[in-house]
């Protein structure tokens, strides 16, 4: 698979993602794409294989049905909204497991992603960019063009994503760190995210 030059944000991230693969476009927001720290989930990713279970990318209210299931528990299908068991019954093989009354969910997220990296030549593409990422993970910009940073330093902290620096054309130096990551929810968005960069990550 395609990565990035990664050291400087594997320092910056606390040592956390030195198991995770730098995925070149894996990240895909509001239109909006960028490089992604994906740490996968081998025995999820084995599982997939094994069933012929690719990236589940295509349906935000597939994933929404899935989540409102518990992992490997079985729920009687008259406990599912209106609309879910069809929409489960048609998912792909591996999603779900059917048998008579009851439905169990088995897919779960097969990458975590820890970072993103939004390259543009400008400040003001770099930004808008990674502020699509903000929501999803920790998002840093790098700007590749021979804009002086240093000004935007501030407007960077503010909106809470990381600098990069790139001066000589090879080795990234970090100007600003991005806001604390937290734990958030997994949402159907959220999920999908992750499913983007495992796709990107296979086809890499």
């Amino acid at each position: 698979m395609a990565v990035v030059n990664s050291p400087p944000l594997d320092a910056a991230l606390g040592g956390a993602p030195t198991d995770g693969t730098w995925v070149s476009d894996g990240g895909q927001a509001a239109g909006r794409q960028a490089h992604v720290l994906a740490s996968v989930d081998r025995a999820e990713a084995d599982r997939r294989a094994a069933c012929g279970l690719g990236a589940l990318s295509a349906s935000l209210r597939l994933l929404d049905d899935l989540l409102a299931l518990p992992m490997n528990a079985s729920v009687h299908t008259s406990a599912l909204p209106p609309g879910a068991l069809e929409r489960l019954g048609a998912a792909p093989a591996g999603c779900v497991d059917i048998a008579g009354p009851l439905v169990t969910r088995l897919a779960r997220p097969v990458v975590r992603v820890a970072a993103a990296v939004s390259v543009a030549d400008t400040w003001r593409v770099a930004l808008t960019n990674a502020l699509a990422f903000r929501p999803l993970c920790r998002s840093y910009v790098l700007v590749t063009g021979a804009e002086d940073l240093h000004e935007y330093v501030w407007e960077a902290q503010i909106a809470g994503v990381g600098v990069l620096a790139r001066p000589d054309g090879a080795a990234h130096a970090i100007e600003t760190l991005p806001a604390p990551g937290y734990d958030r929810p997994l949402k159907p968005a959220g999920w999908r995210f992750a499913e983007h960069a495992w796709q990107a990550a296979c086809v890499a």
